[in-house]
Parts: C-alpha cells; sequence; structure tokens
C-alpha cells in the first residue's frame, strides 16, 4: 500500500482523483494502487510525501500459475471469491488484461469479459496502438481497423488514424472552438448580513451588507462521465461532432460549478457467438487535468478512434473474434439493472440523426437526461 502524508490539504481534489481515501488514525491517504504516471503525478505534489511499496499489479496480474489452474476448474471459491470474480469469466477461461490500467474491470454490467482493453489516458492508448501490426484474416484475428473506406472511416489508412489521435484533429478542434457552448462567467459573490469575510469598503461606509458570502460547494467533487465511443453506422459525421462538443459543454459546466470530472471513453460489445464479451475503457480526462477539447473531440466526433483504432486493437485479439464482415454486437455498459454508481454518469451511444442542424443543443435529450445530473444546464 502506498501512503501520502505531509501538505496534502492544497491537493486533496487531485488525491481523490487518484481513487486515495484519507487515513484518520495515520494523518494521510492511502492508494491501494496507483499506475506508474500516476506514482510519478503523486512523488512531484509540493510538500508531498510518498511512502510504501511500489504498486503492487492487480490480483489478476499476480495470481500463481497454480491458483490460475485451481480457478480454471473452481469457478467460484469461498475463501477467494472476490479474486475469482476479478480475474475469470463464467466459462472459467482467465481474463486477458491489455493496457497499462485496469481501474473499471467488472465495473460494467457485464461482469468478468474475456478481453479487457483498459488505458490511462489517450497517450497510452496511442502508444499501444502505435506499435500493432495488421493481422491476417485467418478467422482468428481480422484487420477490420486497417480495412474500410474514408467515407465510413473518415481516413484515408490507419496510420493517418493514428497520427490524429497522436497530434490532434485539428478540423475537429477548429469547428469545436467555433461551435462549443460561451465560456461560463465567474461565479460572483454575494453580498449578505452574515457571511465567512468582510468587504472592508462596505463596513467603513456603514453598508449593513458588508459581509461576503459564497454559494455552497458540492459535498463531493468527484463525478466520472462514462461515454460510449463507437458510434452506429448511420451516424452522421456532423451529429457525432456535435455530440462530442456537447459533452465538452457539459464537463465545463461541471467543473464552473465546483465539480472535478473524469471522463473515460467506453465500448462494450459480445462475441458473434453472443457467450463471450470484451470491453475497452480509456481515460481522456483525470479529475485533476484540465480538458482537452483535442481528445474529446477525436475520440467522439471522429469515426477513426471507433472505426480503425477500437477495431484494430480487438482485431489482433483472437478471443474478440472479429471479421469484416462481423465486429461485434453494442452491448452497454450500464442498464436500468445495472446502473452507474453515486456521482457517475452514463452517455450512450448516439441513436438519431434527427437534428435541426442549424440548432445543434436539440441533440442534448439524445445523448444525456439532463435531469440526472447534479447541475442545471442553461446554454446562452
Amino acid at each position: 500500500m502506498i501512503t501520502a502524508s505531509g501538505q496534502t490539504f492544497q491537493h486533496r481534489e487531485t488525491l481523490k482523483g487518484m481513487r486515495g481515501r484519507w487515513n484518520p488514525a495515520g494523518n494521510n491517504w492511502q492508494f491501494d494502487y496507483l499506475t506508474p504516471g500516476q506514482l510519478a503525478t503523486l512523488r512531484g505534489l509540493v510538500g508531498v510525501m510518498v511512502s510504501g511499496d511500489e504498486p503492487t499489479p492487480n490480483p489478476f496480474q499476480s495470481l500463481s500459475a497454480k491458483r490460475r489452474e485451481h480457478y480454471r476448474s473452481v469457478w467460484l471459491a469461498d475463501d477467494d471469491e472476490d479474486d475469482v470474480k476479478a480475474c475469470y469469466p463464467r466459462n472459467g477461461a482467465p481474463t486477458l488484461i491489455i493496457g497499462d490500467d485496469a481501474t473499471y474491470l467488472n465495473h460494467f454490467k457485464d461482469k468478468n469479459p474475456i478481453v479487457y482493453f483498459g488505458f490511462s489516458s489517450m497517450s497510452a492508448f496511442v502508444a499501444h496502438v502505435s506499435t500493432l501490426q495488421r493481422p491476417v484474416n485467418d478467422g482468428w484475428t481480422c484487420d477490420a481497423g486497417w480495412h474500410g473506406d474514408e467515407d465510413y472511416t473518415g481516413t484515408a489508412d490507419f496510420d493517418e488514424a493514428v497520427s490524429l489521435a497522436r497530434h490532434g484533429w485539428t478540423e475537429g478542434f477548429g469547428l469545436a472552438r467555433r461551435l462549443a457552448a460561451p465560456p461560463a462567467r465567474a461565479k460572483r459573490r454575494k453580498h449578505a448580513l452574515a457571511g465567512g469575510s468582510v468587504n472592508v469598503g462596505r463596513l467603513l461606509a456603514g453598508n449593513p451588507m458588508h459581509m461576503l458570502k459564497r454559494e455552497p460547494q458540492p459535498a463531493n467533487k468527484v463525478v466520472t462521465l462514462f461515454v460510449e465511443t463507437v458510434m452506429w453506422a448511420g451516424i452522421t459525421a456532423s451529429n457525432a461532432i456535435f455530440r462530442a462538443l456537447l459533452i465538452a459543454g457539459i464537463v465545463d459546466r461541471l467543473e464552473h460549478e465546483g465539480y472535478r470530472c473524469e471522463i473515460v471513453a467506453t465500448y462494450c460489445a459480445r462475441r458473434r457467438d453472443a457467450k463471450e464479451h470484451y470491453q475497452t475503457a480509456v481515460r481522456l480526462k483525470a479529475p485533476h487535468e484540465r480538458l482537452n477539447l483535442l481528445d474529446v473531440t477525436f475520440a467522439f466526433g471522429h469515426p477513426s478512434f471507433g472505426r480503425r483504432l477500437i477495431y484494430a486493437i480487438e482485431g489482433c485479439v483472437p478471443q474478440c473474434g472479429l471479421t469484416r464482415d462481423w465486429r461485434g454486437y453494442i452491448s452497454q455498459a450500464f442498464d436500468d439493472d445495472h446502473p452507474c454508481r453515486k456521482n457517475e454518469y452514463y452517455i450512450p451511444q448516439l441513436r438519431t440523426n434527427a437534428v435541426d442542424q442549424d440548432n445543434p443543443l436539440e441533440l442534448l435529450p439524445h445523448i444525456i437526461d439532463t435531469n440526472t445530473l447534479p447541475i442545471t444546464l442553461k446554454w446562452d
């Protein structure tokens, strides 16, 4: 376990974003698991002292070969139920973990996927994708990410898609700058008879309304948005871009209201035999990071993120079973029987193009039920 002590108060939102928990007995923060990048960030915080072991692998990485064989034959063992659930799908085969971050393994509706792709950032995702070699179409692997014309994928080839992910989609970013919601104005402090601080000028002038009162801040400031990224075939590029911009606008308003947002791009699908499923989760923004509009517009607004890059990582793994003609049954990450947890919000795939292009805000009700958000959206 890793602990952080010292001058942690000023960094508490960052520590919460790393899923740390406050330990009042030891007067420190505790972390069960940190990625190498998170550990480097933690050690770089001014005034914070870090102690404890190096980040230990999650249970699925640390099981011995003997225990793995045991779990192949025994689906659930009472004494190790948590380990089993975290590591093994329903048929007893181990989950194949690809990527540098397994934070959301078994977090979604479909438990124990046959393959889990988890990445701590867009940079980590691109670093993995850029190493892939085009696989053969032999019934086990598939070059779906390299196949497809520009009208469908939005790029001429796979290399162009990787370049956009690495350097940014400038066309989409330019559109985002023109269409994004106006920046929120700074909150105004209110003057009252009572408050937390004094307006000295008003006090000396004899004005009874000389106390400054701030609006109460939310008790739990960290919220997570899970956003499905792979598009339905009929969705137009313009509506995909509008969706990305509205999501960015929602995040901007949440953070203006005092919340800190985590954005996770997700894709959940079932294999063509419908017996097994595989999942992808790419963290585009950690709670302590500023919103990167380049990452958001590419991941949610450009078809190549799903139709080239996501299909590429899945096509290279035989367990996913992709073919050029069949690329999985889309499955929602959450549903009524398995809803999001507290302070989590889910944005599923867009299923309509019935939107007036002169008023893209009409798309908002098709993206998320705004009544579930902790804020009221008022668009200028």
